[in-house]
């Protein structure tokens, strides 16, 4: 793994390509971030430089482990769509590892410049309802008999106090 850099966030970014990476730094989520997905860690961007025209860089990002994430999100800057490119989200010990691919010209490079990639996503995953704690079949069993218990008390209470 090469080329590893961090910004202020709990995330790095790294690639298998020896390729240079430089300004690693959190970003606000744009305006028109995908609705109905949630970023943990919100957005960040980072620019790699030094490959081939065309060519294409493996990522791979880390984040501190969030069972939420399922995905990284990016726009594709043909289509105007939020897509989840990742290709693996893996747990590594007390972390998430996200792999994708990004490449120069490509669906997801964010700038014109030949042999760089300007990318703008980040990790992030279906917002979920929190379910609502519930008691077992047992504990409901127990509930019943229990209610139904206080109710012939109070009735037998009632009937002698009649």
């Amino acid at each position: 793994m090469t080329g590893v850099q961090t910004c202020a966030l709990p995330i790095s970014v790294s690639n298998t390509n020896g390729a240079g990476q430089t300004n690693v730094q959190a970003v606000d989520p744009p305006a028109d971030a995908p609705s109905g997905i949630v970023f943990p860690y919100g957005m960040f961007e980072f620019t790699v430089t030094g490959i081939e025209e065309g060519g294409t860089v493996h990522m791979e990002v880390y984040v501190p482990y969030d069972p939420v994430i399922t995905g990284y999100w990016k726009k594709n800057v043909n289509t105007g769509q939020w897509e989840d490119i990742a290709q693996s989200v893996t747990k590594v010990g007390n972390q998430m590892r996200i792999t994708f691919n990004l490449t120069d010209g490509g669906d997801y490079d964010e700038d014109v410049v030949s042999g760089q990639i300007t990318d703008q996503g980040g990790p992030g995953g279906p917002e979920t309802v929190k379910a609502v704690p519930t008691m077992t079949e047992w504990g409901m069993i127990v509930f019943i008999l229990l209610a139904g218990l206080m109710g012939v008390f109070y009735m037998r209470r009632r009937a002698y106090s009649a």
